[in-house]
């Protein structure tokens, strides 16, 4: 059920209340922006004149208005987009299904994304955000679902998903023996290198500065 009422395909009055953006495009590339919109509009809205407002302020909320008449080849990936969005959002959903809309965009079209989906969350619609951005689930997302091969692996706030996880871990390390490589003239002593920049022996007094030498053992 959704809004109390089933959710089967002929039930249109709940459809209308329902948006959906998928990941792959889904605008045709022999219509402009103002008809890819329209088309989609008129799947929830026969009334014209509302249709006409609706698509109007689709463009407006994704800022599309000056390519209303350019064709999807004549934009770029992030203004396609755009265009995707608000074909999902012209009929002005309740529940809105964005997934992962900012894939493969330019940093602009992203923060423009993001800001629209907050503008969307604050006009009162829920949002279904899926995304393998963590930082966008953490800017836009009240609660979260974690899912790993269909399933729900852990779910919740932030808050409560952050106190779930173990932040602390154990680091077990074995030591090597050192190298069995002697040089026979050192009568197995170390010898020391020091960068140019260490001070000598000469200029270690006068400095008061401790060598701290890089030792390899030979």
């Amino acid at each position: 059920e959704l809004f109390g009422e089933p959710v089967n395909p002929n039930n249109n009055k709940t459809k209308r209340r329902i948006g959906i953006v998928p990941q792959e495009l889904a605008i045709f590339d022999k219509l402009n922006v103002v008809e890819n919109i329209d088309f989609y509009c008129g799947l929830y809205v026969t009334n014209k004149a509302e249709r006409k407002q609706l698509v109007n302020e689709a463009i407006a909320f994704v800022g599309l208005e000056k390519y209303r008449k350019f064709v999807p080849k004549q934009l770029s990936g992030g203004l396609k987009r755009r265009l995707n969005i608000a074909c999902g959002i012209a009929h002005k959903p309740e529940i809105l299904f964005l997934d992962e809309p900012t894939v493969a965009v330019d940093a602009q079209s992203r923060n423009f994304i993001l800001e629209g989906v907050k503008k969307m969350k604050e006009q009162g619609t829920t949002v279904i955000y899926t995304t393998h951005y963590l930082e966008e689930a953490e800017d836009l997302c009240d609660s979260f679902v974690i899912m790993d091969n269909g399933r729900n692996v852990a779910n919740g706030t932030l808050d409560e998903l952050q106190k779930s996880i173990s932040t602390t871990e154990s680091i077990w390390m074995q030591p090597k023996e050192r190298p069995a490589i002697w040089n026979a003239k050192s009568s197995r002593k170390p010898i020391i290198f020091r960068p140019p920049s260490m001070p000598t022996a000469k200029t270690r007094k006068r400095r008061s500065m401790r060598p701290l030498p890089h030792t390899i053992w030979l």
